[in-house]
């Protein structure tokens, strides 16, 4: 709820990402494929980076703050197939677009707004459809060179440019951070 802690323990974590992750399998999302995920800090963003990103699906996140017309750009030049937002605003901008967005074949609400389908059922979608050797499969199936995420830029300069993020370059900021003195 509002202003209150909600606690994953690292269980809970990978048990929801791997469920998130049968989940966009069962949905038809494969290797390379791009999910755009629009929201404000939150665990579920993570959790659902980590789904996106251990299937070899490309995650697309963009800021819960631009316009109607910089959604439907960025969700058409990345090829977005499904895309999990926050909040009113946001989904009422990309609801206002989404008819120009033919590749766009899923929107998703992290809370139930009552007009399309919500994180919890995705959940759900991926617990009917749990499926650890198809899962170990798509992981083993990731090389550190592909595409992980494509960062677009807020498009100050024209409209907004994709920068392509690679596995290599995630997992380097976390190997960088254990030579940091603690």
């Amino acid at each position: 709820g509002k202003n209150k802690w909600n606690e994953y323990t690292p269980q809970q974590y990978i048990k929801t990402a791997n469920e998130l992750s049968c989940a966009l399998l069962a949905k038809g999302i494969a290797k390379g494929d791009k999910v755009a995920v629009i929201s404000t800090n939150r665990p579920e963003w993570t959790i659902m980076q980590m789904a996106v990103l251990q299937i070899g699906a490309v995650l697309v996140p963009i800021y819960p703050t631009i316009t109607a017309e910089d959604y439907q750009f960025i969700l058409q030049h990345s090829e977005a197939k499904l895309v999990l937002l926050e909040g009113e605003i946001v989904m009422r901008k990309v609801q206002s677009v989404a008819a120009n967005i033919p590749n766009l074949k899923d929107i998703y609400t992290f809370a139930d707004r009552k007009e399309y389908p919500y994180l919890d059922q995705l959940i759900a979608l991926g617990r009917e459809n749990y499926d650890e050797t198809k899962l170990r499969m798509a992981r083993s199936a990731n090389s550190e060179n592909d595409c992980a995420m494509i960062i677009y830029t807020s498009g100050t300069t024209g409209t907004p440019k994709g920068v392509m993020l690679s596995h290599y370059h995630i997992m380097s900021q976390i190997r960088n951070l254990k030579q940091i003195p603690s």
